[in-house]
């Protein structure tokens, strides 16, 4: 259930932060399947990046369906969410030419994992969505410090500071609008 994960989620966050992490700026949120009728979840605003209207979600890796994009519109125009969605560079392999650019054209922040600046193709396609001028950021798709590591170092490489600073932008922008709209 969403109240026991979000505890579940409160327990690892406060475990993470008595161990004195190096990084102490941390927000927690979570990576939301997009499933049908997802947008109609109730609470579905507890699993937004803290701070912020940003939702991170993650489509299907399975065949595309219009839907797909029905409940991204949905969670960004009923709910009034900001979707980010997760590490768009891997859909490449799964949904065609015509169905990527369908999910490429909602209205949406997209995550570039680290990894997609490991291989030429994946590369190409994140520095033409950086070059569209679409909001963006960046992620590590860290799991663990072994098979799944950040790999930050990567993104600074292959991408730059600017970009860096770009990416950083969207989150900063999304915490600031937030406490503009709670300011009295």
């Amino acid at each position: 259930s969403l109240d026991s994960y979000l505890v579940k989620r409160q327990n690892a966050y406060e475990k993470l932060m008595a161990a004195d992490p190096a990084v102490k700026d941390i927000h927690i949120g979570a990576e939301v399947a997009i499933e049908k009728g997802i947008s109609v979840l109730g609470e579905l605003e507890k699993l937004c990046i803290s701070g912020t209207r940003l939702i991170l979600l993650e489509p299907p890796f399975t065949q595309y369906n219009s839907w797909i994009v029905e409940e991204i519109d949905e969670i960004a125009n009923s709910r009034r969410l900001i979707p980010i969605i997760a590490h768009v560079h891997r859909y490449m392999g799964v949904y065609s030419k015509s169905d990527l650019k369908s999910l490429m054209s909602v209205d949406a922040v997209f995550q570039i994992n680290a990894e997609a600046f490991e291989h030429f193709s994946t590369r190409r396609f994140v520095n033409k969505l950086i070059s569209s001028g679409r909001d963006f950021v960046f992620g590590s798709d860290a799991h663990n410090l072994d098979d799944r590591k950040p790999n930050f170092d990567l993104i600074a490489k292959r991408s730059g500071s600017e970009n860096i600073r770009r990416s950083d932008k969207v989150l900063m922008s999304a915490m600031a609008d937030e406490e503009r709209m709670f300011a009295f």
